[in-house]
């Protein structure tokens, strides 16, 4: 039976199941349902199918994909948490093999999350630390013990470019080595340089870059470990100062203290 359509001219035709009317060479409806039908019945291969267009078409479905999240994010987010809670096995599974395909990526993650989270790290470590000593301290050798160049050009790195901090470390630990106590603040030999017109407080010299930090009242006199106590001498004339009185040393030296 067919009809026609008086409101836009359109001759209508009626399907062979007598449902459906439509325009052109066949159903639409009646062909969504016959593949409905067909698709219930091949289930394997209708998968099998999809499965190879989406290999074929990466890009495709990565944007479909996209653009579904976009429009549905609530709806998609609660899904996945659903999904995972159901499934924590397989999760862990595909996220392991995950990791163990993509080195590169979860090392690269990995160090992104501690720039971003430099409080939380050290946290993490500050527990792990106190939870196994022991097993740190094996971690630590054996890292030294497979990287020995690397740590040697590090530190020789660092000590050129941090001579202060390490000029401040040492007389720090010389102090704690003698149970001086006390210790020096940063920033101390810029402010001693300042003070002293950068020359040596005892030959009155240029003191160029082999200079020292001296206790003016030696430690193993009572001297303190503080920056009051500190002052900066020429390499030479802080070894022949040693462990002297200030008072006594610079008259030795002809000067009139």
């Amino acid at each position: 039976m067919s009809t026609v359509d008086i409101t836009s001219n359109t001759f209508l035709k009626t399907c062979k199941s007598g449902r459906h009317q439509y325009i052109g060479r066949r159903c639409i409806q009646c062909s969504r349902e016959k593949s409905l039908i067909w698709a219930s019945e091949n289930k394997d291969r209708c998968a099998a199918n999809a499965k190879a267009w989406q290999d074929k078409n990466p890009e495709l479905v990565k944007a479909k994909s996209k653009k579904y999240y976009d429009a549905n994010s609530e709806k998609c987010n609660a899904a996945s948490r659903k999904y995972q809670a159901a499934n924590p096995e397989k999760i862990s599974a595909l996220a392991s093999e995950w990791r163990r395909t993509n080195p590169e990526k979860v090392s690269a993650n990995k160090r992104a999350w501690s720039v971003a989270n430099k409080e939380k790290v050290f946290e993490i470590n500050k527990k792990q630390r106190l939870k196994n000593p022991k097993l740190l301290s094996e971690k630590k050798a054996e890292y030294r013990n497979a990287n020995k160049e690397k740590i040697a050009d590090a530190g020789r790195i660092y000590r050129a470019e941090n001579k202060e901090a390490i000029r401040l470390l040492k007389a720090n630990r010389r102090a704690k080595k003698r149970e001086a106590g006390g210790s020096l603040s940063t920033g101390l030999v810029d402010r001693l340089m300042v003070l002293q017109k950068g020359r040596c407080a005892c030959c009155g010299e240029r003191l160029g870059d082999s200079y020292h930090l001296d206790h003016i009242i030696p430690i193993a006199l009572g001297g303190e470990n503080i920056d009051g106590n500190i002052q900066l001498l020429k390499a030479r004339c802080n070894l022949q100062k040693k462990a002297k009185h200030p008072i006594d040393f610079m008259q030795e030296r002809g000067f009139l203290l």
